[in-house]
């Protein structure tokens, strides 16, 4: 048996398995120098429920006098699909959680000596656990551009994944990034190749919200598109297909959330409260120190939100709490050009105009091509849900949740590109 490379569609199969597995794998190894965040000792400190779901599933549900009041908050306050991965990562290969969790009222010589800062080993294991999800999300994302727009966007759309700046340090982290990158891409693609099965339409969707809450608008979009994909059947029909979707999403959102599943309807009241609480707190805690970095107006956080996705410098920190800490990690990070690239106000303004006129361009293709104009118009709807989620939403300075926008950002930008060369190549064989 061998492999016949003159046959154009096993080299057309090949070379971007081939280049998503090389890509991954350097990935993967370029992981261990992205500098720490504190926040990746509480997933992992967090992920301890893997083996409390095993050894004694009630501790995990929500009571008004937990015996672990700590953790409980965490389980209300976080989306649970990375520490599921990353005790998932730890289960396996027999690491340890933390026993301390990362406070960040002491220092960072404090919390080491607390045993909340992870080791060399674990840390890896902890970060792989989530970030092998790139290698999929790589996939996704050349799939949704042969859907769209043929095998050069496909491959357009795996470079600029590939490049992102911000998925180069903030998906290799032990953190809720990667899993809500891959879960974004991963309903992208749903949406281009029009699934009409409700089960694949909506799951992306579910897991997505689980991966970090401010996916929560995608779940609409979802139930539209299972209602749009559903055409060609009766009304009755299409109806039940969108509350068998809705159905779903509250069901992996149950199982995905232990915490909730002796008393649902308390802990979600809980879960509201305590997100309140922590989003007041934080604002308030930046006023304080920084205000001039909080975003205000909702004009305000769409200008911010913009700048942090295309322009500004990948964020090592979102506060300045340890930045003497991570000062070294971050020179050696940074003297790798590709870390930055596109960055700045030259890299950042042409990816901003990229991103804007292919939004544009999509809205014109949809328009004027009936085959594409149900795909693309969801597309574009679940971008303003995404990009309006952070906008009207999210005042904090945080840049890691503009993660979010990637994948729409990525492919408004491969959609026009792709549409120029098309274009030029028309023009030549004229």
């Amino acid at each position: 048996m061998y492999l016949q490379f003159n046959n154009p569609m096993k080299i057309q199969t090949i070379l971007p398995l081939a280049a998503i597995l090389v890509l991954t794998a350097l990935y993967l190894l370029g992981a261990a120098a992205v500098p720490f965040h504190p926040d990746e000792a509480t997933q992992i400190f967090m992920s301890s429920d893997v083996e409390g779901l095993f050894a004694q599933p009630s501790s995990l549900f929500y009571s008004l006098s937990p015996a672990d009041p700590l953790r409980q908050n965490y389980r209300l306050l976080d989306a649970p699909l990375s520490r599921w991965l990353i005790g998932a990562g730890r289960f396996i290969t027999g690491q340890p959680a933390l026993n301390a969790d990362w406070d960040w009222s002491k220092s960072w010589q404090q919390n080491e000596s607390a045993g909340a800062l992870p080791s060399t080993g674990l840390l890896r294991i902890s970060r792989v656990a989530v970030a092998w999800l790139f290698a999929v999300t790589l996939f996704l994302g050349y799939r949704t551009g042969i859907v769209l727009g043929g095998t050069a966007m496909g491959w357009l759309m795996i470079v600029f994944v590939s490049i992102n700046a911000l998925v180069l340090l903030h998906a290799r982290r032990a953190m809720a990034e990667s899993a809500l990158l891959f879960t974004v891409t991963w309903f992208a693609y749903a949406l281009a190749k029009k699934e009409t099965r409700p089960l694949l339409l909506v799951l992306p969707a579910a897991l997505a919200v689980n991966a970090k809450q401010t996916a929560a608008g995608l779940v609409l979009i979802a139930l539209l598109a299972v209602w749009m994909y559903s055409s060609g059947h009766p009304w009755r029909k299409r109806l039940s297909h969108v509350l068998q979707g809705a159905l779903l999403i509250l069901l992996v959102s149950y199982a995905l959330n232990p915490v909730a599943w002796k008393n649902p309807a308390a802990t979600a009241r809980a879960a509201l409260a305590a997100r309140s609480e922590l989003a007041e707190r934080q604002v308030e805690t930046i006023r304080a120190v920084s205000p001039e970095l909080l975003m205000q107006s909702p004009l305000q956080r769409a200008a911010g939100w913009l700048v942090y996705l295309f322009i500004s410098e990948p964020a090592v920190a979102d506060v300045a709490n340890y930045i003497d800490d991570t000062r070294a990690s971050e020179q050696v990070y940074f003297s790798n050009p590709v870390h930055n690239l596109l960055r700045g106000v030259t890299g950042g303004i042409l990816m901003v105009l990229l991103s804007l006129f292919g939004f544009a361009y999509a809205f014109y293709t949809a328009a004027k091509n009936p085959l594409k104009r149900t795909p693309l118009a969801l597309l574009l709807l679940a971008s303003i849900a995404c990009f309006l989620s952070l906008a009207l939403l999210i005042p904090l300075p945080f840049q890691r949740y503009a993660i979010l926008l990637v994948p729409f950002s990525t492919l408004w930008s491969v959609f026009l590109l792709n549409g120029l060369f098309t274009k030029l190549n028309k023009n030549r064989e004229a």
